[in-house]
């Protein structure tokens, strides 16, 4: 190698042109005008164009996100013999971006990452890790560089981007996660410190004195930094609902149920505690299934009861969802087929209806009433003319047919609809039963109810 252009002279650049420039003629480009430092008298600064000239290997040592606009920058004067390699933290990204815009004949491209900083490194780099891996085809720039990294006592590590990237989510993207949460808590040195304690400001001091501008790039451009970020918040939960402990001390249990009172998860709760033994306990009504699983999470309540599925194999994508986020403790599960009817307001008559209203999963209850009242517009909460029926403020909350009988019998929905509702939902709400067992549903209205616990931390 004759001559290395270093582009990018952030701390990075910095910290690998001191190295580099003990064995090479080093020439930089400094992309942000005006940075130069005393300590670097004797190096040669020049524009990019003139780097690319006059270099026979360039190192790319700029910001994850300014990486791709510097390629197309430097691409025009890329030639036959030159040797580039990236050094940024996360590996798909500038592969990708190399492997489309530099792969020229008698190019050797490489992407590197190596695995420490200027402050990691400040003691010397015998151990450190440097992860490498081909762009173009290996060839003989490409076996230079592994052995020049190796002699520096780097321990070299071949790897693909991809595979990089999804260990780097763990092994870097979640350290310096937890060093800026530690930094937000503004933790400092006391007369008391454990050498646990000394650790954790060593973490803050490691990540904390990187940019913010690398923080953010870390999470934005590996792709798995957002499992590695949801896996963690799920773990600080467990770990606080831990602490939090359980309510069980309280005279009687406490269920929390998703909906209203009276509706079908009462008459479920009523006889899952019959079969668990449970003869003290009061419900409490909550939003969603969500604020049951944060209330067990958080020792709000004892118990929880929630639907799992409806229908046969339609088990409910908000439901799966809020229990990867929250995760609880299943005790049983009850299986159950409400007896639906069709329900209009109490002083109205099926001649005055024009429309049924039904929840989207009862496609077995619209093909039947489809067939048997063929006069009747069949309208599911979930679509559009529904929307146009119940106005734009209430079509949300109406998905839920419990809340739609009770809207229904409020007065807030036209009085010419119908609603498909289970026949203690109609009683509940004084509504006007006109099929007090809709026909030919079979188990296609089957639905599973969860009765779950707090998930104890282990």
């Amino acid at each position: 190698m004759k001559n290395i252009g270093v582009i990018g002279f952030g701390r990075f650049g910095q910290f690998l042109t001191r190295h580099l420039n003990r064995d090479f003629p080093v020439i930089v480009s400094e992309i942000n005008p005006g940075v130069r430092h005393a300590d670097f008298t004797d190096l040669v600064f020049k524009s990019l164009a003139e780097v690319c000239q006059r270099s026979d290997c360039l190192f790319l040592c700029v910001p994850i996100n300014r990486f791709e606009s510097l390629v197309d920058e430097i691409a025009p004067h890329v030639r036959r013999g030159m040797t580039i390699l990236d050094v940024c933290s996360v590996k798909e990204h500038p592969a990708k971006v190399m492997r489309e815009k530099l792969l020229l004949t008698g190019v050797d491209v490489i992407a590197t990452h190596p695995m420490f900083g200027p402050d990691s490194g400040s003691n010397g780099l015998g151990g450190l890790k440097l992860v490498m891996s081909p762009v173009s085809v290996p060839g003989d720039a490409y076996r230079f560089w592994q052995q020049y990294f190796a002699d520096l006592g780097l321990q070299v590590i071949e790897m693909s981007p991809v595979d990089h990237d999804r260990r780097a989510a763990y092994t870097q993207g979640i350290t310096h996660y937890v060093g800026r949460v530690l930094k937000r808590l503004e933790l400092s040195p006391t007369s008391i410190d454990t050498k646990s304690y000394g650790m954790l400001l060593s973490i803050i001091d490691q990540t904390c004195n990187d940019t913010l501008e690398l923080f953010r790039d870390l999470h934005t451009y590996n792709r798995f930094t957002s499992e590695m970020r949801t896996k963690f918040v799920q773990a600080l939960r467990a770990v606080d609902s831990h602490i939090r402990g359980s309510q069980q001390t309280r005279k009687a249990m406490t269920i929390g149920i998703p909906g209203t009172r009276g509706l079908l998860n009462e008459t479920v709760c009523g006889r899952l505690c019959k079969a668990h033994h449970v003869e003290n306990y009061e419900i409490l009504c909550l939003k969603d299934t969500v604020s049951v699983l944060i209330g067990l999470q958080n020792g709000e309540i004892d118990r929880g009861l929630f639907a799992l599925s409806s229908g046969r194999e339609n088990y409910a994508k908000e439901t799966l969802e809020a229990l990867m986020a929250y995760p609880c403790e299943i005790l049983d599960t009850i299986d159950t087929v409400p007896r639906n009817c069709l329900a209009t307001r109490s002083d109205i008559d099926l001649a005055q209806v024009d429309t049924i209203v039904l929840h989207p999963q009862l496609l077995a209850h619209a093909a039947a009433l489809g067939e048997r009242y063929k006069y009747l517009k069949v309208v599911r909460t979930d679509t559009q003319d529904f929307e146009d029926l119940a106005g734009r403020n209430f079509s949300r909350d109406l998905i839920d047919e419990d809340t739609c009988a009770r809207y229904l019998s409020e007065g807030k929905l036209p009085h010419s609809l119908a609603v498909v509702v289970p026949c203690a939902t109609a009683e509940i709400f004084e509504l006007r039963m006109h099929e007090s067992a809709i026909p030919d549903t079979g188990n296609d209205n089957q639905s599973t109810f969860v009765w779950a616990a707090r998930r104890e931390y282990r």
